[in-house]
């Protein structure tokens, strides 16, 4: 009996792990791969390289697009609390003045276009 829910608790890691990986995708050779990219988008993420992010539907399901300067692209699943988190941690690293949380998926569509909007309008008015 213990040895049964050892493996069904094994099977659970196995899955969110699988689920964590599947969470951000990164553009090699125009092509999304799955991986564990989030480390390396959070140390690549710079506010000043940020050329686009947007709310996007991919697969029938809800990504957030984020473009960095040098042309890395990378998708972010919003389907779970996890990647919300991730995706308002990035938004708050764009020190924009807005609160940043989840409501709706409407609303969050807005919320990361009013972001890139102050992001673009910044840029603009100090070249």
């Amino acid at each position: 009996m213990v040895q049964g829910k050892v493996q069904e608790m094994g099977k659970s890691c196995k899955n969110t792990l699988e689920r964590m990986i599947g969470m951000i995708k990164k553009q090699v050779n125009g092509e999304f791969i799955k991986g564990n990219w989030e480390q390396e988008l959070f140390f690549s993420f710079n506010p000043v390289q940020v050329s686009h992010m947007e709310l996007i539907a991919h697969q029938e399901e809800p990504w957030v697009s984020v473009v960095l300067g040098e042309g890395q692209h990378y998708l972010v699943s919003i389907t779970t609390g996890k990647g919300i988190s991730l995706v308002n941690q990035l938004l708050r690293m764009l020190l924009v003045r807005i609160r940043i949380e989840f409501v709706g998926f409407q609303q969050y569509a807005n919320l990361i276009r009013d972001c890139m909007g102050l992001i673009q309008a910044e840029r603009s008015a100090a070249a």
